[in-house]
């Protein structure tokens, strides 16, 4: 009686798992940073809404601003969008590292 119960109870799972959604996964961005079509942001402000912008358009997984003042470790992420500004917090280079 017990197996019974327990192939029924396979049977159940086996059969109920036809009736899962089939729905698409949504797309991941690939986190793979390209500033070919950023050239618009240069001598921008770098406000939120511009850097807002330049990230999703990068198609960057991460991302960071640096000042003329401020040291930067030299580790290298092909996914990450580096936005560097001047002191008048004004864009002066997107770069992908």
């Amino acid at each position: 009686m017990r197996t019974s119960a327990l192939a029924m109870a396979f049977g159940w799972l086996v059969l109920g798992g036809g009736c899962a959604s089939t729905a698409p996964t949504p797309a991941v961005p690939s986190g793979q940073c390209q500033t070919g079509t950023l050239g618009w942001a240069i001598g921008q402000p770098a406000t939120q809404e511009v850097w807002t912008r330049v990230f999703k358009e990068s198609g960057a997984g991460l991302w960071r601003i640096t000042t003329p003042d401020q040291a930067v470790p030299a580790d290298q992420r092909p996914d990450r969008l580096t936005i560097r500004v001047d002191a008048a917090n004004n864009i002066l280079a997107l770069e992908c590292r």
